[in-house]
């Protein structure tokens, strides 16, 4: 069963069990989660990573409690419920460019064809070959595991069963605090490495 955020025809309800909100609370706690938001576009833009948000977004971020036009937090959730989908989909396309690009090296090397067959049968390829393309498999696999935000997965579920705003914000912050810091991580190695 795949649940769906609130829209105008059919929102969800806070049941208020944020109890009495302190005057601003939300607010400082949206204000947060824009700043982390604003953060990791910046890591995005500075990495060049591909799939990324536009840095226009950042502009326009509205985290507020859902509007009549299905905006305010889950305006956002659903482009970073897209962007997820769009990282699998940019994973799963580089295996078959990796897996498409180890069978033809063979094919040229060994077989001195410069086009692709309509189709290569996995037992007609040698064992290291074979080999190569499951090392390849298992590596974009884990890849796939270790992604943070499954857009199918556990955390999204979660997000859209909190029963209330402030701990829709909370979750969505820790998401987006979780990849930035996979991002820093990524920009501390790039570092590395291009200084060696």
């Amino acid at each position: 069963v795949r649940m769906l955020p609130e829209t105008a025809d059919a929102p969800l309800l806070d049941d208020g069990a944020d109890g009495p909100v302190p005057s601003g609370h939300d607010a400082v706690l949206e204000a947060q989660l824009c700043d982390a938001f604003k953060r990791l576009v910046d890591l995005q833009d500075e990495l060049d990573e591909l799939p990324r948000f536009a840095p226009q977004l950042v502009e326009s971020l509205n985290v507020s409690r859902a509007d009549e036009d299905g905006g305010g937090i889950w305006g956002v959730v659903t482009a970073w419920h897209s962007l997820q989908e769009q990282r699998v989909l940019t994973l799963q396309n580089r295996m078959q460019a990796d897996l498409s690009k180890r069978v033809m090296d063979f094919l040229r090397a060994e077989k001195g064809m410069e086009e692709a067959p309509p189709r290569v049968r996995l037992e007609d390829l040698p064992n290291d070959v074979r080999a190569d393309l499951a090392k390849i498999q298992a590596q974009y696999r884990d890849q796939l595991e270790d992604m943070e935000h499954d857009p199918y997965g556990e955390a999204f579920q979660l997000l859209l069963q909190a029963r209330t705003h402030t701990q829709r914000v909370d979750m969505f912050r820790a998401m987006v605090e979780k990849e930035e810091a996979r991002l820093r991580t990524r920009a501390s190695l790039k570092k590395l490495f291009d200084q060696s």
